[in-house]
């Protein structure tokens, strides 16, 4: 399959990114604390999805998986048996470190999503990404690519940063070249393209009510008063976390939301365990 899309980013900005960047540390759940608070939600809302699933044992792979926290999460909470794909040699090598470093079992392939192994298509049960289907253009041909990879009666979950809102704004006066590498999707937008590439959409959403640490300095970063931007950032997200820890609910929105989260199958045929599922992230849209 030829991949007719442009990938606004490209593989050398990567490797460059990754090569100069140390190793992140592990999801951790244990610590529920303001620095943690995006892990716990993001947490929060992946059990919401797999409440009434038998994860052990199934496969999982993740789509852009350069320096991966979450394939030793998925493997450690769920049971998966993990595996991901990305073309940067430098970001394999580092997820397979992460993996290593934390005692559990996964696979790495360095590898191109419109030229992969054979043996990788229609094998998994669950295909996921994180801030990546965004890049290319148009992003349904993407996402048409990553549905190749999933067992019938799949599911794919993809998540992306919300730049529709203001935190688009930000990004764009910090640094418009890392804007410019993003297609620009609001929840309308992003649950059209999943439309497009041929899935079924069980649930679309903004998540969290703030993140504005997710805006990359890029060229600023190299300014002085870059230090103080990041703290001030981390600051105005942190107020919006304490709010809500204590209470004071602020609904995932297009304007402030730092993510917009997609869940999909590629069947158009849902009944059983996928209605199940449909009511409980309704049930739920409140409360994520």
């Amino acid at each position: 399959m030829s991949l007719r899309v442009n990938d606004k980013a490209g593989a050398d900005y990567w490797d460059k990114t990754w090569r100069v960047q140390p190793l992140p540390t592990a999801v951790s759940l244990k610590k529920n604390r303001l620095n943690n608070y995006v892990f716990l939600s993001l947490d929060q809302y992946f059990r919401n999805v797999f409440f009434n699933w038998k994860c052990a044992g199934r496969r999982l792979l993740e789509i852009g998986a350069a320096r991966s926290l979450w394939l030793p999460y998925f493997a450690r909470e769920f049971g998966f048996k993990v595996c991901g794909l990305d073309r940067s040699e430098t970001g394999c090598e580092q997820a397979k470190e992460i993996l290593k470093y934390q005692e559990l079992c996964g696979e790495v392939v360095c590898g191109d999503l419109a030229f992969p192994p054979n043996w990788m298509l229609g094998s998994f049960d669950v295909v996921v990404s994180f801030g990546v289907v965004e890049h290319f253009d148009p992003p349904e041909a993407c996402l048409k690519a990553c549905a190749r990879f999933l067992k019938p009666g799949g599911l794919i979950i993809t998540i992306i940063p919300n730049l529709s809102g203001l935190l688009g704004h930000l990004q764009k006066v910090l640094d418009r070249d890392i804007f410019n590498m993003h297609v620009i999707m609001n929840r309308n937008m992003f649950l059209s393209t999943h439309k497009k590439a041929g899935l079924r959409v069980l649930d679309c959403r903004y998540l969290m009510s703030a993140n504005w640490c997710l805006a990359a300095s890029g060229k600023f970063e190299s300014n002085p008063l870059n230090f103080i931007l990041r703290k001030v950032l981390s600051g105005l997200s942190k107020a919006f976390w304490l709010a809500e820890k204590r209470g004071i609910r602020i609904q995932p929105n297009r304007l402030t939301s730092p993510y917009i989260a997609c869940l999909a199958t590629n069947t158009q045929e849902v009944r059983g365990i996928f209605l199940e599922m449909i009511r409980n992230m309704k049930a739920t849209n409140r409360a994520l």
